[in-house]
């Protein structure tokens, strides 16, 4: 009897153990989880702003492929390019007038 009695202890005993380790492997897992889930939005929402990014560059390379105009604002914006047949005329700022003068 009282030898039944360890192996039933023990018995309790190893499964107590299993049980604890289950759950301290459920516990942290669940942290885990937590952090990947955290971690998925973050990326979700950096694919969306890169998709509306990409968006807007496309339709930036459909305009400059269909519209010459949208080309020529284009260089003009970005390149400071002028026609052949224009006059550029250049006037210093206020500020620049002002440090000039002293």
């Amino acid at each position: 009897m009282a030898e039944s009695q360890g192996r039933s202890i023990w018995r309790m005993a190893l499964v107590c153990s299993a049980v604890l380790a289950c759950a301290l492997m459920i516990y942290s897992g669940i942290g885990k989880l937590r952090d990947s889930s955290w971690r998925l939005q973050q990326i979700q929402e950096i694919n969306q702003d890169l998709d509306r990014d990409n968006k807007i560059l496309h339709s930036q390379v459909q305009r400059l492929r269909d519209d010459k105009q949208a080309i020529d604002r284009a260089v003009r914006r970005e390149m400071d390019m002028v026609r052949p047949d224009e006059v550029v005329y250049q006037f210093d700022s206020g500020r620049n007038q002002k440090e000039a003068a002293r």
